[in-house]
Parts: structure tokens; sequence; C-alpha cells
């Protein structure tokens, strides 16, 4: 079966790739199509200690989002425009909107202890808003102030939407299924999550432990064939006696 060609350009992160379609009719391919290409970039995400350090340098205001951004992996546009109306304590959950959401389908956010506490801090700073400074809805997110904690800090190369990538990472290296991520973060397909994956290597490690059946170690030794492959030398050297 004849397979279009496919191009990739670099335009920033993440790439793009151009896809087409096989017309069998004309012989031609036809529908140039540019889509997002997640398997051809790097992963920028903090540390547990530059994600400390971020916090301390951080004012309150963007401190507090930011740990929330840590405990949810909302993006930023959702985390701003948070209201009191999406938000049920009791049930520890948020949930993001359609029209909110970058998929244009309803994520419900459940809402571990550290979010619940974020937003248990900002009861009563505005009626309408979780996130306000100074009695106001905070619009923006990328100030002076978000620059210069990251320089006092010692984080460079880092965006805010980096956040989201420190948190599915983090995910990850914790035993989050990749499945499970997805719906967690709110990603249109699986591709989008697969940038992630390795992050994770538990599930292979039974695989790769097959080997040693193969050796047994000695620490003291070091490193020699097993006793059923010792056991089977005799035997070859008999038959070629």
């Amino acid at each position: 079966m004849f397979t279009c060609p496919k191009s990739t350009r670099s335009t920033g992160t993440p790439a793009r790739r151009s896809t087409s379609t096989w017309n069998a009719a004309s012989g031609t391919c036809s529908g140039f199509t540019d889509v997002l290409d997640f398997t051809s970039t790097s992963v920028r995400f903090l540390t547990r200690e530059e994600a400390k350090r971020l916090l301390s340098e951080l004012p309150e205001h963007l401190s507090e989002m930011v740990a929330f951004s840590l405990a949810t992996g909302l993006r930023k546009a959702n985390v701003t425009g948070l209201e009191w109306t999406q938000v049920d304590l009791v049930r520890r959950l948020a949930w993001v909107h359609p029209d909110q959401a970058k998929a244009r389908r309803a994520i419900a956010v459940p809402l571990n202890d550290e979010a619940v506490a974020t937003i248990r801090r900002q009861i009563g700073k505005h009626l309408t808003h979780v996130f306000s400074y100074k009695g106001k809805p905070i619009t923006q997110v990328n100030t002076k102030a978000w620059y210069a904690a990251l320089k006092r800090a010692g984080i460079e190369n880092f965006r805010w939407h980096d956040l989201r990538h420190t948190w599915a990472s983090w995910h990850v290296q914790n035993g989050t299924p990749v499945y499970a991520l997805q719906e967690l973060g709110g990603w249109e397909s699986p591709e989008m999550v697969r940038r992630y994956a390795h992050f994770s290597a538990e599930h292979l490690a039974p695989y790769a432990d097959r080997l040693c059946a193969l050796r047994t170690v000695d620490a003291g030794l070091g490193t020699n064939w097993s006793q059923s492959e010792n056991e089977s030398e005799p035997e070859v050297a008999n038959s070629l006696s």
C-alpha cells in the first residue's frame, strides 16, 4: 500500500509534521495538513528542589498559582480563569468547561491535598475568581516578578507552560499510567502524552531482568555463568570425546 511522503520542518515546540492523503484514482497525494509532532521535542520540567526554590522566590499571589499548577497540571488560562463556581471542596473536585478547554471537552480535575490547601487560602479574597491580586482577578502571569524569581532561583529556559510538563513528568515518575495521565490532563490523543512515557520504565524491568537468568551475580566473585549452564559443559565435552 502506497504511503504519501511526510515532511518535517522546525517551527519551535512542538515541531510540525506535514501529512497527506493518497488518491488512488489520480495517483497523487493531496490534502497536505500540518499536524503537531510531539515526539520530536524534549520536555522541560523542574526537579522537586527547583520547584521549592521557585516557590520561595515568587510573590505570594504567583507562588499560590504555581503551587496549584504543579498540583493539578491545569493550563495557565484555566488557572487564572478558575472561578468559585467551578470548585467543590467537599468532593475535592474542580472542573473546566468545554469552552475553556483546549480540546473543547470538559475536564474533571481531582484536587489533592496541596490543591485543596491552596484553594482554601484564597477564600474571601475575591467574589468570583479563585486567584486574585489586590482585589482583582489575575490575567497576566508572565510578569517581571515571574522572570525575576526564575533568575533568583537559578532556573533557566523555563516557561509557565512548563509547569504542566513538570506536573506530568512527576506523575509518570511516580507510576501514574499514561492512559490515566491523558484523562487527568485533558489531552485529546495518546500521542500528546507519550512524550512523558520515557520517564517511567518500571513496567519494563521484568523483561530486562530476564537476562539475569543467564548469569548469577556474586558480590565477592563477580559475575559467573549460571549453574545450569556450567552443568551442561561436561555433557558437551563428552559428546565431543
